[in-house]
């Protein structure tokens, strides 16, 4: 029987092996450097394309679990907001509008644009996107960017022809451009992003005050143009209030919050939860810490996790998890009582395990899949299905991933991976061993 210290020590290399598998910090400079091509020619084009890209445009933001650092798996995927900033963003009229959404009205910001030198043309493109009323209309904004994104990514596409092959398609407000290395075929990534309008916190909506800590740090909060289910093909001029950059310092220094959200993010995608998004888990856990003292969050992980387990639940059960920032907006309202159910089901079995089984090839199974079990039951050096019991060898994963033999041995690492062919029983196994040599 094993002791709560041996699935205290468990879930520690569990933690371990999930923040590895985000891939080396070679791997990060490597697809860092093909992205900021991408996204150099990307944005240099539309500057030229478009003048009221040109005077709107303010860098790039990295969002989503990039941003946190929450990924699971490889950092092949980025999550961007183009920041757009109002030329007089004072002379903006914010206002709320249903929960979680505001409305932008620029009649005043347009009369001030008209009055400064080389802004006609911007001012002109402005003004296609507005109503009667003078609200900024996200629907009209999409198709404005669409129609630029569109015309420079053949640009690009075209220009970088003889380094990527690259894709580009849309869904809701995020354009996706797909990217493989034509020089370095271990190298595919995509790109998400979205024209993000950045609003000032005097402009501040949410029912949630601004945290007194991050007000001279983070002096945005930002508008994002998501569809509307219900006004397809009508003017609307609601957008979504994200707070990227106030999620992020919310998390910061709480290390067991972000290993509980990668934790719940690689159950989600084992057991196949796909509404589950990880946007639900991050504000389910963002919640905890305003019943949770800083000092909570440096337990153990597997007291932390379970936690964070039974709030998911919890709250999905509830049919309710409420924004961080505007806590009368149900960011699963949409969903049916059949798919809440469906993410009951399946976390109730996790915990269910964790909480009555004492194998630990079991409970690992319940959060990584089956190739990866694997690999983390030969690290550990223990007993698996697939072979008779395990010799614990001297090998450990390095900071990047790789696995190292004991300094204090001569032994290399070519020959403990010979041990292992010989240790090893089943296809399946072997080929897992197999797969360490990659390193190599």
């Amino acid at each position: 029987m094993s002791s709560l210290t041996d699935f205290n020590t468990m879930f520690h290399d569990l933690n371990r092996f999930i923040t590895l598998q985000s891939g080396k910090l070679s791997d990060r400079k490597k697809y860092m450097g093909h992205f900021t091509i991408i996204m150099n020619a990307i944005c240099n084009d539309l500057k030229e394309r478009s003048e009221l890209f040109k005077r709107m445009y303010h860098g790039i933001d990295y969002s989503g679990s990039y941003r946190d650092n929450l990924k699971v798996g490889k950092p092949n995927e980025y999550d961007i907001n183009i920041k757009m900033k109002f030329v007089k963003p004072d002379k903006v009229i914010v206002g709320s509008a249903k929960p979680g959404y505001l409305k932008i009205n620029i009649t005043e910001l347009l009369e001030e644009m008209k009055m400064l030198t080389g802004y006609d043309r911007a001012v002109k493109e402005l003004t296609k996107l507005i109503n009667s009323e003078g609200l900024l209309l996200q629907n009209k904004w999409m198709a404005w960017s669409e129609g630029i994104i569109t015309s420079t990514f053949a640009k690009v596409k075209q220009d970088l022809s003889a380094e990527y092959n690259m894709s580009h398609s849309k869904q809701g407000p995020a354009h996706t451009i797909k990217v493989a290395s034509i020089t370095d075929y271990t190298v595919t990534f995509s790109i998400d992003f979205v024209f993000g309008i950045m609003l000032d916190l005097t402009k501040w909506i949410a029912t949630r005050p601004i945290p007194e800590s991050i007000k001279t740090e983070d002096n945005y909060f930002t508008a994002i143009p998501k569809p509307n289910k219900t006004l397809i093909g009508q003017p609307n001029p609601l957008w979504i209030a994200s707070y990227p950059a106030q999620d992020h310092n919310i998390m910061h220094d709480k290390n067991r919050l972000k290993d509980s959200i990668r934790f719940l993010k690689k159950i989600r995608d084992t057991q196949g939860i796909e509404n589950l998004k990880s946007f639900y888990i991050k504000t389910v856990v963002m919640l905890e810490t305003d019943k949770r003292p800083s000092l909570y969050w440096q337990n153990p992980i597997r007291t932390v996790l379970i936690d964070m387990l039974t709030a998911v639940i919890n709250r999905l059960e509830n049919g309710n998890i409420p924004s961080y920032w505007n806590k009368n907006f149900n960011i699963i309202g949409g969903f049916s009582q059949d798919q809440k159910n469906d993410m009951v089901r399946k976390l109730k079995k996790v915990k269910g395990v964790w909480e009555n089984s004492l194998d630990k090839q079991t409970i690992i199974s319940t959060i990584l899949p089956l190739s990866e079990t694997q690999i983390l039951m030969d690290t550990m050096g223990l007993e698996t299905e697939t072979g008779g019991p395990r010799r614990v060898f001297s090998h450990q994963f390095n900071n990047e991933g790789v696995i190292q033999g004991d300094p204090e041995q001569s032994t290399s690492n070519l020959q403990v991976l010979m041990e292992l062919l010989q240790s090893l029983k089943g296809t399946a196994s072997c080929l897992v061993v197999l797969l360490y040599s990659c390193q190599y």
